[in-house]
């Protein structure tokens, strides 16, 4: 009894497709997962920082900015030289950013890791309106 259901399921799904090819339509569309929203680290052009809580990555050709939301304070951040995201960051993931201290703006030089959100990933509009004044990441 299971065979002949099973038949008449396949018959039918096959009719389907059959009838929606005959009549020129386009098969029902398969849900795909979005593509990740990525960058590498070596793609980052520029960064700013707010305050020790946001900071603003300006990353590749296009210039896309992207919105760090550092989870806890990171000590420093306005004052680094530098950041790096490692290998790369995805817009809704967690990353380590880490600070790097040359010129001595801070008592001590090296660098510090810090925990942070990949949250938003800015045009060229939303960038000028959202960064602090001045900043140019």
């Amino acid at each position: 009894m299971k065979a002949i259901y099973l038949a008449l399921g396949a018959g039918a799904a096959l009719a389907t497709l059959a009838a929606t090819a005959a009549l020129g339509m386009d098969p029902p569309a398969q849900d795909k997962p979005a593509a990740p929203v990525c960058f590498r680290g070596d793609m980052v052009r520029n960064f700013a920082a707010r305050d020790e809580e946001h900071l603003y990555l300006r990353v590749g050709v296009k210039s896309d900015v992207y919105v760090f939301d550092m989870v806890g304070a990171c000590s420093g951040l306005q004052e680094a030289d530098s950041v790096s995201v490692g290998t790369g960051a995805c817009l809704g993931a967690p990353a380590d950013v880490m600070v790097v201290f040359r010129n001595g703006k801070r008592l001590a030089r090296g660098n510090a890791i810090c925990h942070a959100q990949v949250v938003a990933k800015l045009s060229k509009e939303e960038a000028a309106k959202t960064l602090p004044p001045g900043a140019h990441p």
